[in-house]
């Protein structure tokens, strides 16, 4: 009963529950609090994750706000416009499914600057509040440099309120900390590309498997057994023995060792001495050809299905499909596809907006794909309809002159 127990616990942890951190006062970001920082390093290690990642982004901003004006609005005193800012939420938004900023209020209490912090470095607190520490997921932690923030208070305070606020946690501002909570996860967000981020490893594993394929020229695993015993007891005038120079040469044919210009031994011929027919070394090869082939292919496969963990169609991904290829009306159905996927993530970062700044009406455009349209149907259009199809003005209206009234 107690081994069924303990696996019981082990796996409530994966799905992130209320684990505290009880030294700290908050609520931990996974089981080891560590999990925004390998969502970084795991999208980061595969090549096409962090493309899926920058698609969605790119989708999730678009071409900024549909009013341009808005674009150039100036949001933070690092003199950020609102369409630089964007290009931040939009990011953080792709990688994690949520944003934080840091809220500046002036001395009547209104909130007037909002600037994008670290979200992987900020924790919920037991008491509603957050904790910030810039050295969080870094080989330079340190746990004394943990910082109290209080919540987003609104857009609007009392003075006696902010004076409340900055009695107890200085003239630090505040963190608006966007995410939706879930049953899995009501702390924290976790992006559903994590339900297969096996996916991902495996995909980064197939290319650094790759890498040293190459590295090593190609040369198959292999077994190599040397009967008898290789001295390695005695040290010549360089402090080597028998046994070091041989492994040196091993690693050099191999192509594991590599000199200063980056060349090594492999490719050429190792020759090896043995005093007896028995001692001479075998070298028993594992077939490669199979190996090498079903990485071509498992990459391909599971590059496929990582583009599927983040809503994306393959093809947007510039993936061959013999349905799709070359049909541009398809492609455009992919691409609104993907705008229906990201559409949440933009309508988060609208309503932040529009609560940041309530003067405005803040819209986000949508990406636009080029769609295919019959030949038939542009001909019942108008010149000016077929212009809008593709998001240009209407050209100015012509001036009839009438020739009979010109002068010579």
């Amino acid at each position: 009963m107690s081994i069924f127990r303990t696996l019981k616990t082990h796996i409530q942890n994966l799905w992130f529950p209320q684990i505290e951190d009880t030294t700290n006062e908050f609520y931990k970001y996974g089981v080891n609090n560590q999990l925004p920082h390998e969502l970084l390093r795991w999208v980061n290690d595969s090549g096409i994750a962090k493309r899926c990642v920058n698609k969605v982004a790119a989708y999730i901003a678009a071409d900024g706000f549909t009013n341009p004006a808005l674009n150039e609005i100036i949001v933070n005193e690092k003199g950020e416009t609102a369409q630089e800012l964007l290009q931040q939420l939009a990011m953080q938004v792709a990688h994690f499914k949520g944003f934080a900023l840091l809220v500046g209020r002036n001395g009547n209490g209104e909130a007037k600057t909002f600037k994008l912090i670290p979200f992987e470095k900020i924790r919920r607190r037991l008491d509603g509040e957050y904790s910030f520490n810039q050295t969080l997921g870094t080989n330079k932690f340190k746990a004394n440099e943990w910082k109290h923030y209080p919540r987003y208070r609104g857009k609007q305070i009392t003075l006696a309120e902010l004076n409340l606020l900055r009695e107890e946690f200085g003239n630090i501002g505040e963190i608006w900390y966007h995410y939706t909570p879930t049953p899995d996860s009501p702390h924290y967000p976790v992006p559903e590309y994590y339900a297969g981020i096996e996916d991902l490893r495996s995909a980064a594993e197939i290319a650094r498997y790759d890498l040293e394929t190459a590295l090593n020229g190609f040369v198959p695993s292999a077994l190599l057994t040397i009967v008898g015993n290789v001295d390695d007891s005695v040290r010549d005038e360089y402090g080597k023995t028998q046994k070091d120079y041989l492994d040196e040469t091993l690693q050099e044919f191999t192509g594991a060792n590599k000199g200063v210009d980056g060349q090594s031994n492999r490719g050429k011929l190792l020759v090896m001495h043995a005093a007896t027919k028995e001692e001479i070394p075998n070298l028993q090869a594992f077939n490669a050809q199979e190996i090498l082939n079903g990485s071509i292919l498992k990459r391909d496969a599971i590059e496929r299905t990582v583009c599927r963990h983040f809503g994306i169609h393959p093809v947007l991904m510039g993936f061959s499909d013999a349905a799709v290829l070359g049909n541009t009306q398809s492609i455009a159905n992919a691409s609104l596809e993907l705008n229906t996927v990201v559409a949440p993530m933009q309508k988060a970062i609208e309503n932040f907006f529009n609560k940041a700044f309530p003067m405005y009406e803040w819209n986000l455009s949508q990406f636009k794909p080029v769609q295919t349209i019959p030949t038939e149907i542009l001909n019942d259009l108008t010149r000016d309809e077929r212009r809008a199809l593709y998001g240009y003005a209407p050209l100015p209206a012509e001036t009839f002159v009438d020739p009979s009234n010109t002068q010579p």
